[in-house]
């Protein structure tokens, strides 16, 4: 499935302007100009984060796989070395377990060293620009509510990342980051009780680029 893209977006804006061109003054065109660079902007850091998530997960995946024949699992990943165990009353067939976990947490500024300094390198690079990608997503809110008629427009999962887990945590003791199946993460470990999640950068992005072409759109 192709990722999602922002780019067909900055056509479009050109194609609102000329359609709304009589109800734009000043700030809503200087507005669209920024919106413009932004969205480009955007969609490049979108694609950082996308490889970044994808060599972190590559990088310390964790594979267990059975044997029948002895009844032994196996458990081994990066930095971790390779280990085998039995489990009693277990035999005969089963199948077997891939990546174990979806999603893998680090502590922001401060991850873990197990897996290599190259790693952890890549985890502080990706906390640096999922934080950078969603306050430019933000930044582009507040200039489309600037255009007319669009005071109300919204993203809700955009908004609940930003101003919920990046801001606004009501002193949350952890500040953390993680990398899975549906992109990078903000704050996936979460005090219990705690009722907003992350959906992932993925599902956070095409919801954020629909909200945006309902926009733009013709």
């Amino acid at each position: 499935m192709p990722r999602a893209t922002y780019l067909p977006l900055i056509p479009a804006i050109t194609g609102y302007a000329q359609r709304h061109k009589a109800a734009i003054g000043p700030a809503a065109t200087a507005a669209l100009g920024e919106i413009g660079v932004r969205l480009a902007r955007l969609d490049k850091q979108y694609d950082q984060l996308l490889e970044m998530n994808e060599t972190l997960r590559k990088g310390s995946a964790t594979t267990m796989t059975y044997d029948e024949s002895s009844a032994t699992f196996k458990v081994s990943g990066i930095g971790l070395g390779t280990h085998t165990f039995q489990i009693p009353g277990v035999s005969g067939p089963m199948k077997s377990v891939g990546e174990v976990g979806d999603i893998s947490a680090f502590t922001a500024g401060a991850p873990s060293q197990r897996f290599g300094p190259e790693h952890a390198s890549l985890c502080l690079d990706l906390e640096e620009v999922l934080e950078t990608y969603y306050y430019g997503a933000h930044r582009v809110t507040v200039l489309v509510r600037m255009l007319p008629g669009q005071k109300r427009f919204s993203c809700i999962e955009m908004i609940n990342v930003r101003n919920h887990l990046l801001e606004h945590t009501k002193n949350e003791p952890s500040y953390n980051f993680g990398y899975g199946s549906g992109g990078p993460f903000v704050r996936p470990m979460r005090p219990a009780g705690s009722q907003l999640r992350d959906l992932g950068a993925v599902v956070n992005t095409e919801a954020y680029i629909a909200a945006l072409n309902k926009v733009f759109g013709s």
